[in-house]
C-alpha cells in the first residue's frame, strides 16, 4: 500500500479517538486527536512508519524498532 494512502487511513483511525488524546507531530506540523487525560505525543521521523501503523500492535513496534516513529508522554 502507499504511504500516503496508509498515512489518510491511520489519521481518519486516529480521528476516531474518543477517549485521551494522541498528538502526531509530522515535519513540525501538530495534528491533535482526542481530548483529555491520557495524553502521548508521536513524532514521525520517517515516512515509512504509515504503511506499518495498519499492521497493528506488531507493526508499531517494529516501526519503532526501526526508527521510523518515537513517542513522548
Amino acid at each position: 500500500m502507499r504511504r500516503a494512502t496508509a498515512r489518510r487511513i491511520a489519521l481518519s483511525l486516529f480521528g476516531q479517538i474518543r477517549e485521551g488524546r494522541l498528538t502526531v507531530v509530522e515535519d513540525g506540523v501538530r495534528h491533535e486527536f482526542g481530548a483529555g487525560a491520557p495524553a502521548a505525543t508521536m513524532e514521525v521521523l520517517s515516512p515509512e512508519l504509515w504503511p506499518h501503523l495498519l499492521h497493528g500492535g506488531r507493526g508499531l513496534a517494529e516501526a519503532y524498532a526501526q526508527g521510523f516513529w518515537d513517542s513522548r508522554t
